[in-house]
């Protein structure tokens, strides 16, 4: 498979996350174009959580699991998603490899990143993996 170009708006302070790109061509004006000789593994987990409960969520999302799960091995994005019509969020990360991922969930981060969600009461996650298709 022939390398892909992509382009991506990313925030002024934007760097390269945990150097996990392959190649980082070029930064102008906010947009990066970043070449890659792979496809990415996407990482979905939907969940279901008590109404109460979001609020407690989104700032454990931020502060606590997001700054663990951006740090591992192949772990090139990140973003937590809230649902507009109900109560689930969707966290989205995307992995180089599957490796990546299977070493992340044999990690002390995911440990701790499972034990934070189950404090959440009334919360039910269902992981699923998805290939980028180019």
């Amino acid at each position: 498979m022939a390398p892909s170009a992509v382009l991506v708006r990313l925030p002024p302070d934007s760097v390269c996350r945990n150097n996990q790109w392959r190649t980082c061509l070029t930064i102008i004006g906010g947009w990066v174009l970043s070449g890659r000789d792979s496809m990415s593994i996407i990482r979905l987990i939907h969940i279901s959580i008590n109404p109460s409960e979001i609020e407690k969520a989104l700032q454990v999302w931020k502060k606590e699991c997001a700054p663990l799960m951006i740090q591992q091995k192949g772990c090139i994005s990140e973003k937590l998603l809230r649902c507009r019509d109900t109560h689930e969020l969707i966290s989205y990360s995307e992995w180089a490899t599957e490796a990546d991922i299977k070493a992340y969930l044999d990690s002390a981060a995911h440990k701790e990143i499972v034990h934070h969600a189950r404090s959440l009461k009334g919360s039910k996650a269902v992981v699923k993996l998805y290939d980028l298709v180019e």
